[in-house]
């Protein structure tokens, strides 16, 4: 007999999964790469869609920027007040800002070096092939719904304190990040304060007005945001459009699908890998968040050392 991660440990990346192409198409500079040394600020929009892939002049994969690197680099700001005031986006530059990637994944890779990678809470992994060159992205979505489709067991509850009436199937809300007193914010909080608070717990907020919740906020809500007024402070969450609707019926749209507590996490899974992200709800109350990086590090990647029958 073999566990799952034993399995895959014979297979190759390029057995797996096939790399979705990156598209120029859409990001400033058509048609340039995004190449170390150029301007972040422009991208920064961007970065709603995953890390972006940063290159070296010749070409080759340098490594990536996401929203989260933008958020560490506000967080060094906020500890040093002194630079909070000269902090502008406009000087920022892709290389200065973001994550050298060392090690790529290659097509002839194990799915076990794809799963390394993935363990450091990346949403996305860029394969290269052997001069460097970027071939395309695979992302942690398509990661979980290929195992998950080849080893259903993956789903199943294997702890010791399963429901009697639906032994081995786990709820949605026995996975959920936060609660909603957790996800709640207020008009006027800083929004560089809620981006360090996003990037410690790698969340959003709903934006919290009489009682009621009016707006989601991400974190790429907020550095569009920062980024477009080009200083750190002054601005509060009261900002962002529909944070303070009028009339207050007039709510803003949730930012992500919600599901009811009570759903399994296999009918909640599709959702999930679409969005990333769900709200979950107790009837018409929101009760929690479950982000799938977190879903990924505590629903799947324990479960890769369960032993499959020969």
């Amino acid at each position: 007999m073999s566990t799952i991660f034993q399995r895959l440990a014979e297979r190759g990346v390029s057995d797996f999964f096939t790399p979705t192409p990156f598209e120029l198409s859409g990001l400033p500079n058509a048609g340039q790469l995004p190449t170390v040394g150029m301007a972040l600020a422009p991208y920064i929009p961007h970065l709603s869609q995953g890390a972006l892939p940063i290159f070296n002049l010749d070409g080759t994969l340098w490594g990536c920027v996401s929203s989260f690197d933008v958020a560490e680099d506000v967080r060094r700001a906020m500890l040093s007040r002194h630079t909070l005031d000269t902090y502008r986006f406009s000087a920022l530059k892709l290389g200065k800002i973001g994550t050298r990637i060392l090690g790529p994944v290659r097509l002839n890779d194990s799915v076990v070096r794809l799963i390394e990678v993935l363990q450091a809470g990346s949403r996305r992994a860029f394969v290269v092939d052997d001069a460097g060159k970027l071939l395309g992205t695979i992302e942690l979505a398509d990661v979980i719904a290929r195992l998950v489709g080849e080893f259903p067991q993956l789903l199943e509850d294997v702890s010791e304190h399963r429901e009697d009436s639906a032994p081995g199937e786990r709820k949605i809300n026995r996975v959920m990040l936060h609660s909603a007193r957790d996800l709640s914010i207020v008009l006027a909080e800083p929004l560089v304060e809620f981006l360090l608070r996003v990037h410690r717990w790698r969340r959003f907020g709903l934006v919290y007005v009489l009682g009621r919740h009016t707006r989601g906020v991400t974190i790429s809500d907020a550095l569009e945001l920062l980024s477009v007024d080009g200083a750190l402070s002054g601005l509060k969450v009261d900002a962002l459009p529909g944070a303070n609707p009028s009339p207050l019926e007039a709510s803003y749209p949730l930012p992500f699908p919600v599901v009811q507590d009570t759903t399994s996490i296999s009918e909640a899974l599709p959702q999930l890998l679409r969005s990333q992200q769900l709200l979950v709800m107790r009837g018409e109350t929101i009760i929690g968040h479950v982000d799938i990086v977190q879903f990924w590090s505590e629903e799947i990647l324990p479960k890769l050392d369960l032993v499959l029958p020969s």
